[in-house]
């Protein structure tokens, strides 16, 4: 059997460029299709609106059920999941796998590794923290928002990080490395993408870009270090997932842009002392990783050129043509 290849897989199917321009395109539409129930429901009680909580995404204080919210907000990217699939299978004419693994299949037991190690890593880190200044630690525990909150994770959270990783570090990636003639472009370039379209989130306004442009520029590259010294999305998609869990249902902070009723709240968040206790936690998670599936070539994967040959899966999966 072929040793998988994430970049030679996104080389099956059709490539020119108006596929991608319709793609894209069609997953921007739906993406604003899917938050017209939020401006809907906001609207219908237009009563209740402050533009300065709206400005910080607070809609607690103004009186809305965050749960609500929550699923308002995360509705656009299932709709937008659905919309980047159908561009690949039915645009690109490539089977599904191919944006998502170079393996035969998805391996759901490294997504559940990657998922695992990120929440044992950033509580083990919170642990440490708590017991640092327990005084900045607030129980918001409440039986039943708490339980519909699970849910409403649960349910559409990965759905919301899933559909990050696959437009970001599959679909995007791969085109971009059909073109790039080493494997370090599309690292850097879907980074930057990564950071910039969070560039809107209450923290930038809260902490300022220069602490936060970094980490969100910084999870991107790790996230893409993962796809190609594993060649596939599965731990990017497990980290992906972990992360944000954690955040909207274990320990949130005020200002966050996933207003939840969380188990525990912080007060006050030093956003220097986060961005290094995350990059500690991303040293440690590409380590066991690396330890895990014995990563190997480090400088070639990640920098070296990248392969122009064709794999056999390209001339095997259907709608294999090449342009």
């Amino acid at each position: 059997m072929p040793s998988p290849d994430f970049l030679a897989a996104g080389r099956s199917g059709k490539h020119d460029f108006p596929r991608y321009l319709v793609t894209i395109a069609l997953v921007i539409t739906a993406f604003i299709l899917g938050q017209l129930p939020l401006m809907g429901y906001l609207r219908a009680h237009g009563d209740r609106l402050d533009p300065d909580a709206l400005a910080q995404f607070d809609f607690a204080a103004m009186g809305f059920d965050p749960n609500i919210i929550l699923l308002f907000m995360l509705l656009p990217f299932a709709v937008g999941m659905a919309a980047l699939l159908a561009g690949v299978r039915y645009f690109h004419m490539r089977p599904l796998r191919t944006v998502l693994t170079g393996r035969p299949r998805l391996d759901r037991s490294r997504i559940a590794f990657a998922a695992g190690l990120w929440l044992a890593i950033t509580a083990a880190l919170e642990l440490v923290a708590i017991a640092w200044d327990p005084g900045n630690y607030t129980v918001t525990f409440a039986p039943l928002p708490f339980v519909l909150l699970l849910a409403v994770g649960l349910l559409f959270l990965p759905i919301q990080t899933t559909f990050e990783e696959v437009m970001m570090r599959g679909y995007l990636f791969q085109g971009i490395a059909r073109l790039a003639p080493w494997r370090w472009i599309p690292v850097v370039i879907t980074s930057l993408l990564f950071g910039l379209l969070h560039g809107l989130n209450p923290e930038i306004g809260e902490f300022g870009a220069a602490l936060m442009m970094p980490y969100y520029i910084g999870v991107g590259v790790v996230l893409a270090v993962t796809v190609l010294m594993d060649e596939g999305l599965e731990l990017a998609i497990g980290y992906h997932a972990a992360n944000n869990l954690y955040g909207a249902i274990l320990v949130n902070y005020e200002g966050s842009p996933l207003n939840t009723p969380s188990l525990l709240t912080i007060a006050d968040v030093d956003a220097a002392a986060m961005l290094v206790s995350w990059l500690v936690s991303a040293v440690i998670f590409l380590y066991f990783c690396a330890r895990r599936y014995g990563w190997r070539n480090w400088t070639a994967r990640l920098a070296g050129p990248v392969d122009r040959g064709d794999s056999p899966s390209d001339t095997q999966q259907p709608g294999g043509s090449h342009d």
